[in-house]
């Protein structure tokens, strides 16, 4: 016995509304999760640098303070 005629819809699933709901909507997930990705490397990434303006400029404070202070110790040597 021959197996069963190949429609349409066996050749190409699009050629179907249902077929071209599926794809659009397997294209939107595709979308939808490579946004979501995005926005969690955009947000990790402006966190670093936060986190790191944050850093420097705690650094710099510091060495600052050591600076006056290794300051004041050599005026009172030198006094």
């Amino acid at each position: 016995m021959i197996g069963p005629l190949r429609t349409a819809e066996a050749l190409d699933p699009i050629s179907t509304p249902q077929g071209r709901a599926e794809a659009r909507d397997r294209r939107r997930a595709i979308l939808r999760e490579a946004a979501r990705a995005a926005r969690w490397l955009a947000w990790t990434s402006l966190g670093l640098l936060v986190i790191g303006l944050i850093g420097h400029v705690a650094d710099k404070a510091i060495g600052q303070v050591i600076h006056d202070m290794h300051g004041s110790e050599v005026s009172q040597w030198a006094s």
